[in-house]
């Protein structure tokens, strides 16, 4: 067997260091494209976590907007609109069995003299309190919206004739000084005619 010459140790000594550069370059260039992709993901993420956070935006916007849409923007209890809606609502799950419901018309005495006195600040304030104890004072299952009270069926069918009728209801009660006062159709007749005080319409 022929020992190895040093031409021939030069030529594997140069075919091991093409070898090791080819490897580094392969690892470099791998290195490179995992860093690419690294960075691609980072940016895939923040573009989605802005994504997002614009699509939250966006329901909360739409929500807000709805709720602006039926809702009274000083004490944020239902509008007569929505209240009416709603009204309907639990009409038509009463009607096939005729459970009772009742509405209640509720105003505040002396509004008026308060919104005078005091300033519309101090007036606006004492609905925005007002609404505030009814919410907490009623059950989850309950509608406030606006005491003066109707019943179904007896005393209307329809949203708008419960509201009217609490409305005479009310004022009755106011009328009286009382506290309140459930609708009465012969009285409300009697007194139909008669006109309100400017004061009663005003609060």
């Amino acid at each position: 067997m022929r020992p190895r010459g040093r031409n021939e140790r030069a030529v594997a000594s140069t075919a091991d260091a093409d070898g090791i550069a080819e490897l580094y370059s392969a690892l470099a260039q791998e290195r490179s494209e995992r860093v690419a992709i690294e960075y691609a993901l980072d940016l895939a993420r923040e573009q989605l976590a802005r994504a997002r956070a614009a699509l939250a935006d966006t329901q909360a916007e739409e929500q807000r907007a709805r709720h602006l849409a039926s809702h009274d923007p000083l004490t944020s209890l239902p509008n007569l609109r929505c209240f009416q809606a709603r009204l309907q609502d639990r009409l038509a799950h009463a009607r096939p069995t005729q459970r009772s419901l009742a509405v209640f018309f509720i105003d505040l005495d002396g509004f008026k003299q308060i919104n005078d006195q005091n300033g519309h600040r101090v007036g606006d304030a004492l609905l925005r309190i007002t609404a505030a104890r009814m919410r907490h004072a009623v059950r989850a299952t309950d509608l406030v919206g606006r005491i003066g009270i109707a019943l179904f069926p007896d005393d209307g069918a329809t949203p708008h004739s419960l509201l009217e009728h609490a409305d005479a209801a009310m004022y009755s009660a106011k009328r009286q000084q009382i506290g309140y006062s459930f609708f009465d159709a012969a009285l409300h007749r009697a007194t139909a005619a008669t006109p309100r005080p400017q004061h009663a319409v005003a609060s």
